[in-house]
This record gives structure tokens, sequence and C-alpha cells, in this order.
């Protein structure tokens, strides 16, 4: 089965919303929102917003309005996210900051933020906006602490940990937690979706710091992470291990840059350290978790469902 199949239409109705909000009368904006629209992702976000409500209730008006609010969310966080990163690619096209500038590309997504406000507030449920302020505080400090973690050579699995729980867990975790709110679930409800959200979280961006070491064709260069200085958990990993091969690369990285002959090397020599193993048994070992916590609810097609959302985060290749 189809990991979407369960929410079909309603994903389908949620898509249309999306599409009708990434319109605008003035050029400039209406532009930015188009090539927006035009590069969906995966809606990721928006699924498990909808499984976590349908898993205790049909579905209502006000678990779409919070899907479409997650996306709408997680699409201006990637829109500020390549002007902070001065990315110039999102998906394997120019980023709107690469494309029409920094000043553009904040505005835009400020606006995308105002999508958010409104779809939140249509679920007229307070908790769902305490619960996205807490997401959003938690992103904009996971992205600090990232910032500082790119011009340090001691970074460590607990602060990597930290840093991947604020900037992409908590937003899963949020999602997963409204859904079961908006549906009416119980507190035990409750609280075993959103532990759920944060593992599928962690595994979703282990996932794609893993995909930084492959050959795939994912969207951005391989290796784009080291040489934006950015120290993920495999060659965290490969560092404690190895002090006096990696010390040198990660110094190397942090005062003159990372030459593609260097990343090259780099992940060559992580790979041979064990760290890429040792990053996708942490992913399993989060995936197992999260299907564990599942285990006792009631068979179902929403919960097969939920099961197979974890392995398409950990089997995606992009």
């Amino acid at each position: 089965m189809n990991y979407t199949a369960p929410i079909r239409h309603e994903l389908e109705a949620c898509t249309q919303m999306i599409a009708a909000d990434l319109n605008h009368s003035n050029p400039l904006l209406n532009m930015a929102l188009q090539t927006i629209k035009s590069r969906s992702g995966k809606m990721m976000r928006p699924t498990l917003t909808l499984l976590s409500a349908q898993l205790f209730a049909p579905i209502a008006d006000e678990a779409l309005h919070a899907a479409v609010a997650y996306e709408m969310f997680h699409t201006a966080s990637l829109v500020h996210d390549d002007v902070v990163d001065e990315s110039e690619q999102r998906r394997g096209h120019d980023s709107i900051n690469h494309s029409h500038g920094n000043k553009v590309a904040v505005l835009v997504g400020d606006y995308i933020l105002s999508i958010t406000l409104r779809h939140i507030a249509a679920t007229r449920n307070p908790r769902l906006i305490d619960i996205m302020s807490r997401a959003a505080g938690k992103l904009a400090s996971g992205e600090l602490l990232q910032m500082q973690g790119t011009h340090s050579s001691s970074l460590n699995e607990a602060t990597y940990t930290e840093i991947i729980s604020c900037k992409t867990a908590a937003l899963f975790a949020a999602c997963a937690t409204s859904g079961a709110i908006v549906a009416g679930a119980d507190e035990a409800g409750i609280g075993l979706m959103t532990r759920y959200g944060e593992l599928v979280g962690l595994c979703f961006q282990i996932k794609d710091d893993l995909l930084d070491y492959s050959d795939l064709d994912i969207g951005k260069p391989t290796g784009s992470d080291l040489a934006e200085g950015k120290l993920t958990l495999p060659i965290i990993y490969a560092l404690q291990q190895k002090p006096d091969v990696f010390q040198p690369i990660v110094d190397t990285i942090h005062s003159a840059g990372a030459t593609p002959t260097l990343i090259t090397e780099a992940i060559a020599a992580t790979r041979q350290a064990g760290g890429i193993d040792y990053a996708t048994q942490v992913m399993h070992r989060y995936a197992a978790e999260a299907c564990q916590l599942l285990a006792p609810l009631p068979d179902s097609p929403t919960k097969q469902a939920l099961i197979e959302f974890v392995e398409r985060v950990v089997k995606r290749n992009k």
C-alpha cells in the first residue's frame, strides 16, 4: 500500500489549496510564487499531519488547514534558509535568492509565512498556534546552533542531535501533534504522536545528511554540507574514531574552505572510517522506535501507512 492511499483525496485537497494560495496580483511576488509552485516538494509534512489526524477520527477541515499551514511554514523556511546559507540551488533549480536577490527572497518567505498564519488560525484552535510558534522558535535556535558549529572543530554527536532535533524533528513533531489534537485524541495519543513525529524527523535529517555523501542526483551538489563547513553525523563519528586523519581535514575546511578534491577525499575517508554505516545504524534505530510506538494501536490502513511513512523516509533517494 502506498502510504498516502488512506488520505489520497484529502492530500489532493491540500495541494489545491496550496496552489490557490501561491498566486498574487503583484507581478514580482507572483513570479517568485509561481517558481515555488512549479517545484513542489514531497508533501511529507502535510501527509504526516493528515495521517496523524485520521488515526483518531475522520479528517475534518481543521486538519486540512493544519496540513497546509505546515507545508507553507516549511516552504517559507526553505526560502529563508537559502538566504542564510547563500544557496544558489533548491531542488535542482535556481533558488529564489539567486534568481531574484536576497531582499526579494526574504519578503517572499515572509509572505508565505502570512499564508501559514491564516491557515493555522482557520483551525480555530489556540493550542495549534502555540505548537507552531514553539516549533518556529526551535527552528531558529537550531539554525543558530548550527552556525556556531560550522566554525567549530569540536562539534560532537550530542550537539548534532540537538541541532537536528530543533531544525527538522521539531516541525515533524508539530505536524503529528497537531493532527492528533484536531482529531480529538486524548493526551496519551497526542504524546505518542509527538514522539513518533520527533523520531521520524530525526530519521529524515540523518537521511538528508547521508545523501550528501552519496553519488545520487539529489537536487544539490554532493558534499555541499562540507563545502559550507557543516559537520554532520557521518564525519562527526569519523572524527571521533580517527582524529589524526580527520582533524586536519576539518581544520582546513574551516580555515581555508573545502575544494572539490578535499570534499572527495573527505567523503571517501568518512566512508572508510565507518561514518556512513554508523549514521545509517542510528537512523534505523530511530525508525524502529517510531514503528514500535505504533505497535499497540489497533491495526488499520492508517496505522500501516504511518509505518510505511517511516520506511519511505529512510529509503528515499532524494
